[in-house]
Parts: structure tokens; sequence; C-alpha cells
């Protein structure tokens, strides 16, 4: 994992989650992964993303991932 996707990462899921009023936290987890916790409020929930793309598209289906994850704390 290079810090560039990491960084990349760090700021797709941080617009997102402003853009909804939430709060983001990037973890790693113990494989090859990583993890955005939403927080909104008492509320949380997780969105895992690889951490080698396995394409372009990869950045598109995360974010996707994110804004649903995000709809759901309202």
């Amino acid at each position: 994992m290079t810090a560039r996707r990491i960084r990349d990462l760090r700021r797709l899921l941080q617009a997102e989650a402003q853009i909804h009023g939430a709060r983001v936290r990037i973890e790693h987890t113990g494989g090859d992964r990583l993890r955005a916790v939403f927080s909104q409020g008492a509320n949380q929930v997780c969105v895992v993303a690889a951490a080698t793309p396995s394409d372009w598209r990869d950045y598109r289906h995360l974010r996707a991932r994110a804004r649903r994850a995000l709809r759901s704390l309202i």
C-alpha cells in the first residue's frame, strides 16, 4: 500500500463524509484492507476497501459504497 493511495482514499472519504455531516476514521485491518468508520452522533457504519485497487473503477465503487453507508446513518 502506497502512501499516495492512502492519502487519496482519505481525501475521497472525508469529502463524502463532510457532505453528509459525518466524521470518518480510517483504520488498517489485520489483513490487506482499509476500514473506514463513519460516525454521526451515536451511529456508526463501516466500509471496507482493498489496499490495492483491482482496476480504475475502484475509487468509484468505494465512493458509491460510502454514499450508501452514509445514507443509512440518517
